[in-house]
């Protein structure tokens, strides 16, 4: 946040640095979504969001000296608006629906819980032979999801599932690393990440919808570590090994394996 301003009107003017490679109304969404505030759907091109405080200081309760500074190069602010109206012409904005209609108090995450609810609900029915396994894979390049959420805890929480005290921060945590493998979508997320210690099912999915609206810079630390694990132990496993013992070494050897290896069991 760099600026909270109160309006004339009486309610309030909040200014966010906006995530490079999204348009004015995604990062709006986006505020919205972290915060639960409504917004203003037709604020959202450039001389809108241009306004003065009466300067007062009750007018005016916060302000970041960075509000005045330009972080991007002409080059990048040229390139940056192209890529911006190239998104909004092609229709690429990742926003709900009612976002691109006219609405002075839009609420984005009622929308999204809505279709949310539909799409999880089972409106849309499995057909008889995948009622068992879901609408979604239960696997990820050959790991099942309960395999990855197995050894994600083991390496990051002592091996402790989440529980009543942290349910709420860890499966967001859990879900904005998850995202990743499980095509952003939130139905596919809402089947692999469990409730938790009796987490009820809608907070586990507002957490769901609060992570696929977070800032994303690539594949995550935690999930890169879980999968080259598994995919370590798979290839142990594979070639005749165990967790605890290596695969057996083969008779005959290169000359130059053989003289790497000669001094170790």
């Amino acid at each position: 946040m760099l600026m909270l301003e109160r309006s004339p009107s009486g309610g309030w003017h909040l200014v966010c640095r906006r995530e490079r490679g999204k348009t004015i109304l995604e990062n709006q969404v986006r505020v919205a979504m972290i915060l639960h505030i409504e917004m203003d759907t037709n604020t959202k091109d450039l001389q809108r969001v241009v306004f003065s405080t009466s300067g007062s200081g009750d007018d005016l309760p916060f302000i970041d000296d960075a509000i005045f500074e330009e972080p991007m190069t002409v080059e990048e602010s040229v390139a940056e608006y192209k890529l911006l109206k190239e998104r909004e012409r092609k229709n690429l904005e990742e926003v709900p629906v009612g976002a691109k209609k006219a609405n002075k108090h839009y609420l984005p995450w009622e929308e999204m819980m809505s279709d949310f609810k539909i799409q999880v609900s089972g409106v849309q029915e499995v057909p008889k032979d995948q009622e068992e396994m879901g609408p979604f894979p239960q696997d990820y390049k050959g790991i099942l999801y309960s395999d990855i959420l197995r050894k994600y805890w083991e390496l990051f929480n002592d091996g402790k599932e989440s529980m009543k005290g942290d349910r709420d921060t860890l499966t967001y945590q859990l879900a904005c690393d998850l995202r990743h493998i499980c095509d952003r979508n939130a139905n596919w997320l809402d089947q692999v990440i469990p409730c938790y210690d009796g987490f009820p099912l809608e907070e586990k999915r507002k957490k769901i919808l609060s992570a696929l609206q977070a800032k994303s810079e690539g594949m995550p630390y935690r999930l890169k570590q879980v999968l080259q694990t598994l995919k370590s132990q798979q290839g142990v496993k594979a070639c005749g090994g165990t967790l605890t013992t290596p695969p057996p070494m083969p008779k005959k050897l290169p000359p130059l394996i053989k003289l790497l290896t000669k001094n170790v069991p």
